[in-house]
């Protein structure tokens, strides 16, 4: 299901330096977007194309991402992270795509760990790693997060963790522009029904900041989203017997 359209024509840059196009969705992100632009600016590889969509933003994060140069700046009016990340993959142009969120950080060798291990494995169509979390001073963890979920490193089913060869989101889809939260986790689900390979490299590829206004602090209001994508599942594997 291709819920953004037809995404453009790949790069044709050497087979050992592909292009990787980096999708990062913000959404009033300005507190956080340089450090996040700054982890991927600071990556081991290149070439990478940046590109950052402003899902209506009212803060300053317009001002914040015409101050770096080098990207691409999509503005929307605000109609979620799905849509959001749908517009970046209607002008990614790499053979293999990335996603950062806006309060989120990349370790140094992610992108370059990833495009080896998918190079030398032309059979495995995408990777994840881990990620470990690290708490935004003055924010109190809530009752129900173990306090473990901050000492601990952990399998990073999360965009920002993934590298993906172009083809996926043809077989796969993009993301339900339905869906404002919990885009990640459906998504991941369709892998297996649409028959894409995945492995979790070993290494720690993201940084995860918690706040007060991610997803991740708000799972407790979401949980009409993941109904939704749970029967959306099932239906996909009724479908396909």
């Amino acid at each position: 299901m291709n819920w953004a359209g037809k995404m453009p024509e790949q790069s044709h840059i050497s087979s050992n330096r592909p292009l990787v196009s980096v999708v990062v969705p913000v959404y009033n992100g300005e507190r956080f977007l340089h450090a996040a632009m700054r982890s991927i600016f600071e990556q081991d590889y290149s070439p990478l194309e940046v590109i950052v969509v402003n899902d209506g933003s009212t803060d300053n994060t317009a001002a914040v991402v015409e101050s770096i140069s080098n990207v691409t700046h999509v503005s929307l009016q605000h109609c979620g992270v799905s849509a959001a990340r749908n517009a970046g993959l209607r002008q990614a142009h790499g053979d293999f795509i990335s996603f950062l969120d806006a309060d989120d950080l990349w370790t140094p060798q992610k992108i370059s760990l990833q495009i080896t291990y998918l190079q030398d494995n032309p059979h495995v169509d995408c990777v994840i790693g881990h990620c470990r979390y690290f708490k935004e001073p003055g924010v109190q963890i809530p009752e129900w997060l173990p306090p473990k979920y901050f000492e601990d490193i952990c399998v990073a089913y999360n965009l920002g963790a993934l590298l993906a060869r172009r083809i996926v989101f043809e077989k796969a889809g993009m993301f339900d522009p339905r869906l404002w939260s919990g885009e990640d986790m459906d998504w991941f689900m369709r892998l297996p029904d649409s028959g894409i390979s995945m492995v979790t490299l070993p290494d720690v590829l993201l940084v995860r900041r918690f706040h007060d206004r991610n997803m991740t602090y708000q799972v407790r209001n979401n949980r009409s989203h993941l109904i939704h994508i749970a029967k959306a599942s099932v239906n996909r594997k009724r479908e396909n017997k």
